[in-house]
């Protein structure tokens, strides 16, 4: 009779993982004709592959006035960022939204 005997052998290996960026969709605004002095909604979707990311933003109008942060709603990688901006003259730039997820990466998307 022989005794039974277990073979095992075990092996590492290094993971390195690297956080993704944020993907941003198109900028939607709330007219498509602008108008000083009345305020411009900008709402911008955006997907994440790092379900458990917590998320920022801030838009830049494109006027020259100070960048605002955006209110971001979002649950599991998915989410939106919106802003109100009212612009005191005629014309603009720009628009431009960046989005960073708590990890540091971020997307810049512009309209």
């Amino acid at each position: 009779m022989q005794a039974a005997t277990n073979n095992c052998a075990t092996d590492a290996t290094d993971v390195t993982m690297t956080n993704a960026a944020p993907v941003v969709q198109a900028i939607t605004l709330s007219t498509n004709e602008p108008r000083t002095n009345v305020a411009l909604t900008a709402i911008g979707p955006f997907t994440d592959t790092g379900t458990l990311d917590t998320h920022t933003a801030v838009w830049n109008g494109g006027d020259g006035s100070s960048p605002t942060i955006g209110s971001v709603t979002e649950s599991k990688g998915s989410g939106s960022v919106s802003n109100s901006h009212t612009y005191t003259s005629a014309g603009f730039d720009t628009i431009t939204l960046t989005v960073t997820d708590d990890d540091s990466a971020e997307r810049l998307v512009q309209l």
